[in-house]
C-alpha cells in the first residue's frame, strides 16, 4: 500500500467537502480550512511523477486560487455572494482532480496486470 498515494487522496476528498460545507454554511473559518487543506494537497502532490501530475497539479493551482480570493472577497469586502461564486469554482476544480485521481488509478491498474 502507498502510504503517500493514501494520504493525498484522503486530503483531496476533505478538501472538496469542507468547500462543499462551505456551499452550506457561509463561514470563513470553514473556508480557510479548504484553502489550507487544498494547499497540503498541492504541497502532497509536488515531485509526484505519474500519469496525470501535471493536470492534478494544475487543478489544484485552480481551486487554492478560487479560494484564497473567495477568502479576500469574503473577509475584506463582506461580499458572501461572490464569495460563493468563487467556492464553486472550486469545488468544480477539485471534483476534476478527483475525476482525474480515478483515472490515474485505472490506468496505473491496468499497466500493472
Amino acid at each position: 500500500m502507498n502510504w503517500g498515494r493514501v494520504f493525498f487522496v484522503f486530503f483531496s476528498v476533505l478538501s472538496l467537502t469542507l468547500s462543499v460545507v462551505f456551499l452550506y454554511e457561509e463561514n470563513l473559518i470553514i473556508l480557510f480550512l479548504a484553502g489550507s487543506v487544498n494547499f497540503l494537497c498541492l504541497t502532497l502532490r509536488i515531485g509526484v511523477k505519474r500519469s496525470f501530475s501535471e493536470e492534478i497539479l494544475a487543478t489544484l493551482l485552480v481551486a487554492i486560487m478560487h479560494l484564497v480570493i473567495a477568502f479576500i472577497v469574503l473577509q475584506v469586502f463582506g461580499n458572501s455572494h461572490l464569495a460563493y461564486a468563487f467556492s464553486i469554482g472550486a469545488v468544480v476544480a477539485d471534483a476534476f482532480c478527483l475525476l482525474l485521481l480515478v483515472i490515474e488509478s485505472i490506468k496505473d491498474s491496468q499497466e500493472e496486470i
